[in-house]
């Protein structure tokens, strides 16, 4: 997969434009571009692409600080201004698989620098529930059953936008994307809750799973079929956590309860 801006100058050493600080380099642990979700959702070099334009810095060698206390998988990198920013979260492949996923981006190289490389993108967002374990299955987040989430009380971390797309791109299927309201419907319409927010990308992605039932494979990816009596069912799925690949648009990070070799 290419990176039009990436190749462009982003990420190759050459100053951008609101770069920010030097990192700080700390303990180091496992490898962030071989060990975290993003990087075996994304791919290594989407990894390293999604994280130039999330900190604005060159090329990043990043190190960050692994399991801190009292979040035991999770990488936290400081920057030089003393800013602390959750990374990502280590992924265990004997846990079950992660769908590969397209890391998408604007088509046009002038959308990819004004939505995303100098774009302000938040943190990505990953379901930690108070004991520590990561991720939501697709039937609680339907549901709501989410309460034992952190912060799930408090508004979602997501920005300050009226509305946002979650996208999709699923090995062997058509791209997809959905719409939905990130405010509430009170007169102040405040920022949605937590718990708001999962029931809406479990609801996203229970309507691309549906619609692909009824649809072929794009590109034949039988490991990835989804539904059939050898597919992927709703409960084998866990959604660990969204990130924000755009201004207007996050991605999921979907895990199975399974192993796909």
């Amino acid at each position: 997969m290419s990176y039009p801006y990436y190749q462009q100058g982003y990420g190759s050493g050459q100053q951008q434009p609101g770069q920010s600080s030097q990192l700080t380099r700390p303990n180091p642990g496992p490898e962030l571009y071989l060990n975290g979700y993003i990087s075996n959702t994304f791919s290594p070099n989407g990894a390293q692409y999604y994280f130039a334009c999330l900190l604005k810095v060159q090329s990043p060698n990043l190190h960050p600080t692994w399991s801190p206390q009292g979040w035991p998988g999770a990488a936290f990198i400081t920057l030089g201004n003393g800013q602390t920013r959750l990374l990502d979260y280590y992924f265990n492949p004997s846990s079950g698989s992660v769908i590969p996923q397209r890391l998408w981006f604007p088509h046009s190289v002038t959308d990819q620098r004004q939505y995303v490389a100098e774009a302000q993108l938040e943190s990505p967002v990953f379901f930690v529930h108070e004991n520590g374990a990561l991720g939501v299955t697709l039937p609680n987040a339907l549901t709501g059953n989410c309460h034992s989430l952190r912060g799930v009380r408090h508004a979602a971390p997501i920005g300050g936008k009226a509305s946002t797309h979650l996208r999709i791109a699923w090995p062997g299927y058509k791209d997809w994307k959905r719409q939905f309201q990130t405010r509430d419907e009170t007169p102040d319409r405040n920022p949605i809750t937590l718990e708001k927010f999962v029931r809406h990308v479990g609801r996203s992605v229970d309507a691309f799973l549906q619609q692909c039932e009824g649809d072929p494979m794009q590109r034949a990816n039988p490991a990835y079929m989804i539904g059939g009596p050898t597919g992927i069912r709703r409960e084998e799925i866990t959604i660990i956590g969204v990130v924000h690949v755009s201004a207007g648009s996050w991605q999921p990070i979907i895990k199975l309860s399974r192993i796909i070799l």
